[in-house]
């Protein structure tokens, strides 16, 4: 077996070894050439040395994908804590070492290009590729549906950095908490849903606006900025396990100065409206387990658990051992 960097004729034999794996109901089950390159080999920052795959006679039998963090509005590789988005194995070779090694390779892929910290499992700022492959409105790690993950990386020597709940409501029934505040609510403002949002960063074009996605804002009449506003995608992987029309619902967020007046509960009740009448049958959002504010909102709305996502943690140093000259 050898560990080596990517190639332009490995998309296939990547594919073949992700639909292997049975990632979970999070995942694509049918990963497509067209749809790995669409989403990862096509991003800007994407680096061949950073997919590293094991190969046993000319067969991928293995694969990790490590990236340098991106947390600016611009998409550019910036800080000390690096991330592993990807960890593939194929069953027929597991429990070989196989997974360890991939790992080690990738932290040092990672300590050489400076950082010195690893998380493994995407997640939003640090979720460069696999967003609308792998997880749920929103990169949540690795998902605990996803069952080799946890004991894996807790075997590697990871520990767990932070946890978010995967949520998720049916619109199939059109039915609603009433709250006085959201009547009042609507006689002042109004749903505006549009292709981009205001100030688009180069992040969202490259991640939702790749996602067919939409800003949402509650906007008063003759004013620019909304008092609450949303990104929502249709969620492919999801769809097809549900055999009906998901979105993915983020980046929900009011202003300091409007907060605690229902606007949230408004502008999701609207959205919600507004997607039942294009045929979505189901809406999915992703919440920080510590966010006990928007967890409670959710709750209200009649949001329930779907699933996990685990976001694990190592310092590089304890993965790396510094060689001696």
């Amino acid at each position: 077996m050898e560990l080596r960097p990517f190639r332009n004729s490995d998309p296939p034999a990547v594919c073949r070894l992700w639909d292997a794996c049975g990632l979970g109901p999070g995942a694509s089950s049918r990963l497509s050439v067209e749809e790995f390159d669409y989403y990862v080999l096509s991003q800007p920052h994407f680096a061949a040395e950073g997919l590293i795959l094991a190969v046993e006679d000319d067969r991928v039998i293995g694969a990790v994908h490590a990236c340098l963090p991106i947390t600016t509005p611009g998409w550019e590789p910036r800080g000390s804590q690096g991330v592993i988005s990807l960890v593939l194995v194929h069953p027929a070779y597991r429990r070989r070492g196989i997974g360890r090694q991939l790992v080690d390779a990738a932290g040092e892929y990672l300590c050489g290009r400076g950082c010195r910290e690893v998380l493994a499992g995407e997640t939003h700022p640090t979720n460069p590729f696999y967003l609308g492959l792998y997880g749920s409105a929103a990169s949540a790690g690795f998902l605990m549906s996803d069952f080799a993950a946890e004991p894996f990386f807790k075997a590697c020597g990871f520990g767990e950095y932070r946890r978010w709940q995967v949520l998720g409501r049916s619109l199939e029934r059109a039915s609603e908490p009433f709250d006085p505040r959201v009547v009042a609510n609507r006689r002042k403002y109004h749903l505006d849903l549009r292709d981009l949002p205001p100030n688009a960063t180069a992040r969202w074009v490259s991640r939702e606006g790749r996602l067919e996605g939409l800003w949402a804002g509650l906007l008063a009449d003759g004013d620019p900025l909304p008092v609450a506003s949303c990104t929502v995608w249709p969620m492919r992987v999801r769809s097809e396990s549900q055999c009906g029309r998901v979105m993915g619902v983020t980046e929900l967020f009011v202003p300091a100065a409007h907060r605690r007046k229902a606007l949230a509960k408004t502008l999701l009740l609207d959205l919600f409206r507004a997607l039942r009448a294009d045929q979505t049958t189901a809406v999915e959002m992703v919440v920080p387990m510590e966010d006990t504010a928007t967890k409670c909102l959710a709750q209200l709305l009649g949001f329930t658990p779907v699933d996990t996502g685990i976001v694990y943690y190592r310092r590089l140093t304890e993965i790396v051992t510094p060689s001696v000259e």
